[in-house]
């Protein structure tokens, strides 16, 4: 799990290395977990909607924001 971490860590934008691994850990988590709620409903209108919530906040938690004057995401700024 340490080196899937790494993996991950390394492909985020910058922020110091102990954030980065934190954004790396978080999004592990929000992915497996979304895929398992995703499989889990017999909607799949239901199951498409958490894999697209799922898929915006991926993406939001791998910007950078630093088109709003901030370096790093406030979700995991410290």
């Amino acid at each position: 799990m340490r080196r899937l971490i790494e993996e991950v860590s390394a492909g985020l934008p910058d922020a110091p290395g102990a954030v980065r691994d934190d954004r790396a850990i978080a999004l592990l988590a929000m992915l497996s977990g979304g895929v398992t709620l995703a499989r889990a409903v017999p909607d799949p209108a239901l199951s498409k909607r958490i894999a697209d919530a799922v898929e915006r906040s991926a993406v939001a938690l791998t910007s950078a924001r630093r088109k709003q004057g901030r370096r790093y995401s406030n979700v995991f700024h410290r």
